[in-house]
């Protein structure tokens, strides 16, 4: 069994769709469905259930998914370790990100990377994610962070992880003292929104629709940094990931937004390659090395 097929269940796992997953491992959905069938017939048993949009694994499938996701983990880590052995770096590493990638978050994977290659040296530049395109496309960025990459011939985005949306107010707002906040409590209540022209402003608007939730939009932000400015001066509540609140802005409360079985994630933070089928360079996505892609 070669570790390609495995790379494409889990992609399959991971996005519930067969198309989704053989983009990203470019091949045909066809392709990518006979994979998966043929996993299942070397183990004799059914791994993802077909009679449902989106798909779902099984119970036996969930049980193959976590073991397979270790192992691919740890291939990749070992070629990376490999390549990086064989390549003494004295370059400079060009990042385009979204606003909201967390200043935090970034520091921490740039100073992985420092520590394992010193003479590395990172550039981020936090732009528009219209710009991360640009700026990818131009040739002055290695490599893009975006949220819900676009699909096009003209890149190719690989995964990079997954985070559960939350819904966040100030500690006076009525909501502070619920344990958990379910999506039909959003409705009428003032709401803090990413502009229009982004697409995560576009798949949380369709999530709530799916919800028939109507919140009253106060105010529009292209970062995540004004939308908990806004909140945090009761200008409504507001919807973001989880991983830019967490100690960096206490006490203000946030829990997850949606009710068991609706959950809204967010596949962000994807890198975005210049050349269809290429990836990041060795250099740059070490920079990621050991984080966990859901």
């Amino acid at each position: 069994m070669q570790f390609e097929s495995l790379q494409v269940f889990c992609d399959v796992a991971r996005f519930r769709s067969f198309s989704q997953a053989a983009q990203s491992n470019n091949v045909s959905q066809s392709a990518a469905s006979q994979i998966v069938l043929q996993l299942e017939h070397r183990l004799g048993v059914q791994l993802v259930d077909r009679s449902t949009r989106p798909l779902q694994l099984t119970d036996l499938g969930k049980v193959y998914y976590e073991g397979c996701k270790g192992l691919v983990k740890q291939y990749q880590d070992l070629e990376a370790s490999v390549r990086d052995a064989q390549v003494q770096l004295d370059a400079q590493v060009q990042v385009a990100a979204i606003y909201s990638v967390g200043l935090g978050d970034m520091g921490k994977y740039v100073q992985l990377l420092t520590d394992r290659q010193p003479k590395a040296q990172v550039h981020i530049e936090y732009l528009h994610p219209d710009r991360v395109y640009e700026k990818v496309l131009e040739g002055t960025a290695d490599f893009g962070l975006v949220s819900f990459p676009k699909k096009s011939r003209d890149w190719s985005a690989l995964p990079w992880r997954e985070e559960e949306m939350v819904l966040a107010c100030p500690p006076s707002h009525p909501l502070a003292r619920a344990k958990s906040v379910k999506p039909a409590q959003l409705e009428g209540l003032d709401y803090v929104a990413f502009d229009k022209d982004l697409v995560i402003r576009r798949e949380v608007d369709r999530f709530l629709r799916e919800q028939g939730v109507t919140p009253r939009t106060m105010l529009e932000f292209d970062n995540i940094e004004n939308i908990k400015k806004a909140v945090e001066v009761s200008a409504g509540v507001g919807s973001c990931r989880s991983r830019p609140f967490g100690v960096k802005w206490p006490p203000e409360p946030w829990w997850p937004l949606p009710s068991p079985g609706s959950i809204l994630s967010d596949p962000w933070g994807s890198f975005i390659a210049g050349i269809p089928g290429s990836a990041p360079p060795p250099y740059a996505s070490s920079i990621f090395s050991g984080i966990t892609v859901k």
